[in-house]
């Protein structure tokens, strides 16, 4: 037990020394001058002038940005104005306007059938006529060559 806090008490105290060590030598580095080239030196006025400008531009981007929210949010507002107003009119003249649906499927069914049966004795009826023309074109196609 006695060894082990013995041993602490040395690690606290080689890392205060340690520390107390790399202080000093921070220091010193913090205190050297450090040589800058005159064309790389900003004085304090210009450092002032160029934050300035900074601000100064940074305010008309927002300026802008407020400018754009604004007309933006009129724009929407209008858009909403003119679909209200088309609703309007549209349900104002489906009021007016009565618009019949023809679901009676059933009544057609018979005229629909009638109708395909027509169209169809038709087709057959065509088609014979048209196999019948070509049969006899055929025949005397090749009474002629003989």
């Amino acid at each position: 037990m006695g060894r082990t806090r013995r041993r602490r008490i040395r690690e606290r105290l080689l890392l205060l020394e340690r520390e107390k060590e790399e202080l000093p030598a921070q220091q010193q580095e913090e205190k050297l001058p450090i040589f800058i080239h005159k064309t790389q030196r900003v004085t304090i006025t210009e450092r002032k002038r160029i934050e300035d400008v900074a601000r100064q531009l940074e305010e008309v981007l927002m300026k802008r940005i407020k400018k754009r929210k604004i007309e933006t949010r009129q724009i929407v507002v209008e858009e909403i104005r003119n679909e209200l107003r088309i609703n309007k009119i549209i349900k104002s003249e489906e009021s007016d306007i009565e618009i019949e649906v023809n679901t009676d499927d059933e009544e057609n069914k018979a005229e629909e059938y009638e109708a395909w049966t027509n169209r169809e004795i038709a087709r057959t009826k065509r088609d014979k006529e048209e196999r019948e023309a070509m049969l006899s074109l055929e025949g005397e196609g090749e009474d002629s060559e003989g």
